[in-house]
């Protein structure tokens, strides 16, 4: 079959429908009997975009493809129509052979197309023309015949179909039907018959599924390649519950700045409701009103009363398909979007009243509900009190069930409930308690910086007369809040102005609270020396008050500014705060406790036992449904980081993944920026997204970090210095602003990465470009070593680090010709690279530093050293699958691994490497196989590393010389 329109995206989630698909009609298998499928999903789940990629599979494969198709003409269809096309079809591809199977089969006139001449021939005869047709067509090779839509088929297509079905259509024929299971309501005549077909031998009944949120999400980039925000992106995977064509009418919504549905998308869902009685219609609105499903106590109580009437209105939308049973006692649209649909077609006034009743129904206690259930309605309808009461509960009611997010925006209802009356309307110590409610749930959601303006919003509205202990509150609320948020201000004022009343107006508990925050605030203003008093005084009155959660709180603090007299000390003391957090229940204190204790260990170089204790921070927060909250998000990104410096990149990739996840939108970002280190060391270029990330770089600092690192070897590694520069300039104007000063101990990674890149450069520079390059690296050097001397803490990664920036700077000068570098001073400055690298346990700085060092050993005339430390590297290199070291390792002639250790391409490798040898992009290839581009960037690593190979040309050309591949002549790639 040929579609009308060619696609224009990728197939997208179908790769195992695909398969099955394929299987069950016999394509790559000629030796199978004629086949037979029955392709069954609703409308727009993907019914036709999977046939057309069946038809384009099987006749690459040798098959002779035609289609046919079924029109709703409401009852006035032609005879066999769908045959009649299939079979002028057949006349273009076969000319002739109609007229030699009319000779022997004169019935066939029936339905030729364009000629189809009436006569008393009977069905048989017209049913045994057809079939010999197909067989006819069949001979010289296997034959495909899709016939679509049948729930719209007339009774002799159904029939001749039924026939061709108990027969099969020929030996080398293959017959593919397509029906939409959402018409077939109780009385659809298809109904029995596609129930029968199914039991025939031959015959696969292959449902198709909605597609998983994951792929339609993919489904949605693939539609939309410049990137809808991920809010949007989330609300319509949400709302397209799977359906293909729902999910593009939905970005095209979005493309156009529109959330409601479409007039031409309603419409077409409305049509469901034409043949439906007034009563049942009645039903749908009154049940709309109620969302995508219903108790069926609930919505008789809205719509009844119960009886035959009711009934007969609910077995009237469920037999049309429009409504499906829920469980014992509910109901559901068969799609959101219809429930949308006839929700947005109900006037303003009847929408309204519908609300009206469910409130007066939901507040009787005659049906089950939730605070939720009604808030929503009471919202709707105007009834302001009600809906107070009812959010209030509804965000008390989702912290209970694990949902921060939701109960931040019942909460935020309700401030919006009170606000109607004008500023100042509502009782301040009723809003204030609200207000910092909102700001923890949101606080929990990973929604960092709304929890923050909304605390300090409700600040600056404060009345100068306000209860103190109210303001203290809200000063603890904005300074704790504030603290989680990398905008470089410790906010001691407002601790210390809450801290200054009376003790009468701050209470103990409070009073602790603030303390262990200001000795926070003050520690991030660099005053370690008093920020350990106020921590002290902290956890003593923690102590004293037995507030386990605050003495976490204040350990954590005393732990991180080195208080403890020994590195033992100092882990035993966060340990024992993350229990203590724990059992009181506190899970910002056991978080915060749980990543600083990871850091230390970090810190020291123990990656591995860090490693557990990340795993186990993230495990717990997913455990309680809060794997976003403040520093849970951090937990997890240092469990992926941890894992990128042992070398588990793969597990690194999963650790920080993001698709299928509710992730918040800067979560997200931090998530991705973070896995840019192992797709650009793998030698990715994900050009298109380092921007995209770049956007939140002024928000925090790590997450610049990370992107920039990333950026440097990117740009760098592909020839544009100029680009990298500004990634670098970029990276430490928006770090400095966050983090109150140019000298963080980031920027002597960034100097030793950019320094390195120059170094590269040099060696393919001219004596000018070198001079140039000298010339920008002193600064460089000088604000990395100016870095490394104000850093609070040099742990072995930042000693590493500085040693890397000494042998980077060397190593230019040396390129640059500077006779002052000596051979065995380059050697020494790489040497100790390396042993700082290995100290810190980061595997893949540790290889890059041991390559440089083989190339400063081997102009030495040190070989032997040189090749002993280039198998190393090449090893590391290898099973990281990184193709940019793996390149380097190239031009230094690193020797392969020994013949014996030579690892064999899988079959999915092989694909990959013919489809390399074609010329093919990542994307090319993952539209080809039916996998994601990230999927196809590790084959392409394994890859490479497997055939020693530093870049896809050279993978080809060694492939092409052990005859892995078939040569691709020019003109064909």
């Amino acid at each position: 079959m040929q579609p009308a329109v060619a696609p224009t995206t990728a197939l997208v989630g179908r790769a195992d429908e695909l398969t099955a698909l394929l299987g069950a009609l016999g394509v790559g298998d000629p030796a199978v009997p004629g086949r037979a499928v029955l392709l069954a999903g609703d409308a727009g789940v993907g019914k036709t975009r999977l046939c057309t990629e069946a038809a384009a599979r099987a006749r690459a494969a040798g098959w002779l493809v035609v289609a046919g198709h079924c029109l709703d003409s409401g009852g006035d269809a032609l005879p066999y129509l769908p045959f009649t096309e299939a079979l002028g079809r057949l006349a273009a591809e076969l000319p002739g052979l109609l007229d030699a199977v009319q000779e022997e089969h004169p019935a066939l006139a029936r339905v030729l197309p364009g000629r189809r001449a009436a006569g008393p021939d009977s069905r048989g005869a017209v049913f045994e023309a057809i079939a010999a047709a197909l067989e006819r067509a069949a001979r010289d090779r296997p034959l495909l015949v899709v016939v679509e839509d049948v729930h719209w088929a007339d009774a002799s297509t159904r029939e001749l179909l039924g026939y061709l079905l108990s027969r099969s259509p020929g030996p080398r024929a293959a017959l593919l039907v397509t029906y939409r299971t959402d018409d077939l309501h109780r009385r659809h005549p298809l109904r029995a018959d596609a129930a029968g077909w199914a039991r025939l031998p031959g015959v696969t009944r292959l449902p198709l599924r909605p597609l998983p949120s994951t792929d339609v999400r993919r489904l949605v980039l693939e539609l939309e390649p410049d990137r809808l925000p991920d809010d949007v992106v989330s609300g319509i995977v949400e709302r397209a519950e799977g359906n293909a064509f729902y999910t593009e009418e939905l970005v095209a919504a979005a493309r156009r700045g529109e959330q409601v549905l479409s007039a031409d998308l309603a419409d077409l869902l409305l049509l469901h409701l034409d043949s439906l009685p007034d009563s049942a219609r009645t039903l749908l609105r009154a049940m709309s009103v109620a969302g995508r499903q219903v108790s069926h106590p609930l919505l008789a109580a809205v719509a009844g009363p119960e009886g035959p009437e009711f009934d007969e209105a609910v077995r009237a939308a469920v037999d049309r398909n429009v409504l499906v049973p829920v469980g014992h006692d509910g109901y559901a649209f068969r799609h959101a979007l219809l429930a949308e649909a006839v929700y947005d077609d109900l006037l303003p006034g009847e929408r309204v009243r519908w609300h009206r009743r469910y409130v007066e129904v939901l507040s009787s206690g005659a049906v089950d509900r939730t605070a939720a259930e009604l808030a929503r309605h009471a919202r709707a309808a105007s009834d302001v009190p009600v809906a107070i009461a009812a959010s209030k509960a509804a965000g008390e009611e989702a912290l209970a069930a694990g949902g921060p997010a939701e109960a931040a925006r019942h909460f935020e209802n309700v401030l919006e409930l009170l606000a109607q009356g004008g500023p100042g309307s509502a009782p301040v110590d009723e809003v204030v308690p609200l207000v910092v409610r909102a700001s923890e749930a949101a606080v929990a959601a990973g929604l960092l910086h709304r929890g923050l303006a909304l605390v300090e919003e409700q600040l600056a509205s404060l009345p100068d007369d306000v209860d103190p202990r109210l303001r203290a509150e809200l000063l603890h609320a904005v300074a704790a809040t504030a603290l989680l948020v990398d905008d470089g201000a410790p906010r001691l004022r407002e601790v210390t102005d809450a801290l200054a009343l009376e003790p009468a107006q701050v209470p103990g508990e409070l009073r602790a609270k603030l303390l262990a925050v200001q000795a926070r605030a003050t520690a991030a203003a660099d005053e370690d020396a008093a920020a350990v008093l106020i921590a002290q005084e902290a956890a003593e009155l923690a102590r004293r008050l037995d507030l386990p959660a605050v003495l976490a709180d204040a350990t954590t603090t005393l732990a991180r500014l080195g208080s403890y007299a020994t590195a033992d000390a100092t882990e035993d003391a966060l340990r024992l705060s993350v229990s203590d957090a724990a059992a009181a229940g506190d899970l910002l204190a056991e978080m915060r406790s749980t990543f600083n204790l990871g850091t230390v260990l970090y810190e020291a170089g123990r990656m591995e036992e860090a490693r557990v204790v990340y795993d186990r921070g993230v495990a717990r927060a997913v455990a309680v449904r809060r794997p976003w909250a403040a520093y849970a998000l951090e937990v997890r990104l240092m469990s992926g980081l941890v894992r990128y410096a042992l070398g588990q990149w793969d597990a690194a990739l999963v650790a920080l993944e993001t698709e299928g996840t509710d992730a918040p939108p800067m979560p997200r970002a931090e998530l991705e920026g973070a896995a840019l280190l192992v797709q650009v060391g793998r030698g990715e270029q994900p050009f298109d997204r380092l921007p995209a990330l770049q956007t939140w770089w002024e928000r925090d600092g790590l997450l610049a970090v990370n992107c920039a690192s990333a950026g440097i070897d990117l740009y760098g590694g592909a020839g544009r210095l100029d680009v990298a520069e500004a990634v670098h300039r970029d990276a430490v104007h928006r770090i400095a602003v966050l983090w109150g000063g140019e000298e963080f101990g980031a920027r002597v990674r960034f100097g030793g990465l950019l320094l390195g890149q120059y170094a590269s450069a040099a060696a393919r520079s001219d004596a000018a470009e070198r001079g140039d390059l000298l010339e920008k690296a002193a600064p460089l050097v000088e604000a990395a070593e100016r870095a490394a001397e104000r850093a609070s803490r040099h742990g072995p990664e930042l000693l590493a680090w500085q040693a890397r920036v000494r042998a980077e700077h060397l190593r230019l000068r040396r390129l640059a010709g500077d006779e002052g570098v000596e051979r065995e001073q380059l050697v020494d400055a790489w040497t100790a690279a390396v042993a700082g690298f290995e100290r810190s346990g980061h595997v893949y700085e540790t290889a890059r530093s041991r390559t440089r060092l083989a190339a400063a050993l081997r102009a030495a005339g040190r070989t032997a050293e040189a090749e002993h430390e280039l198998v190393l590297s090449r090893r590391v290199a290898s099973a990281l699958g990184a193709a940019p070291l793996l390149a380097e390792l190239a031009e230094l002639g690193a020797p392969a691994p020994p013949a014996g250790g030579e690892q064999q391409l899988t079959p999915r490798e092989l694909e990959v490497l013919q489809l390399l040898a074609q010329g093919r992009s990542n994307r090319d290839i993952s539209t080809l196989l039916f996998i994601s581009p990230k999927t196809v960037s590790v084959h392409v690593s394994n890859v490479l590393a497997k055939l020693h190979a530093a870049g896809r040309t050279e993978a080809v050309v060694i492939a092409q010389r052990r005859g892995l591949v078939t040569p691709v002549p020019a003109d064909q790639r």
